[in-house]
């Protein structure tokens, strides 16, 4: 697998319409913690069910998705995963 940058991601992204991507599910309550798009702007929302206040979405940005990715690089089955949701052909 061949690493992506911050741009691969916007691009997808707004090529796509895609809105959310569910990272992965909290380990006590399940509940899913989330980036979030909207236009330019990317938030990551953490806030799960098992603490007993709001947390709102934090900012965040299109070079935290291209860095998760890139340190999971040698992981390839959760790479597949990945592009498979955000249309990259590798």
């Amino acid at each position: 697998m061949k690493t992506k940058t911050a741009e691969d991601f916007e691009k997808q992204v707004k090529e796509k319409n895609i809105t959310s991507w569910i990272l992965r599910y909290c380990s006590m309550c399940d509940a899913p913690l989330s980036f979030l798009f909207d236009g330019d702007d990317v938030y990551y929302d953490s806030g799960c069910d098992c603490v007993n206040f709001r947390i709102i979405p934090q900012e965040s940005s299109y070079d935290e998705l291209a860095n998760h990715y890139n340190r999971n690089i040698k992981n390839e089955e959760y790479l597949k995963e990945i592009n498979e949701y955000f249309g990259f052909k590798d």
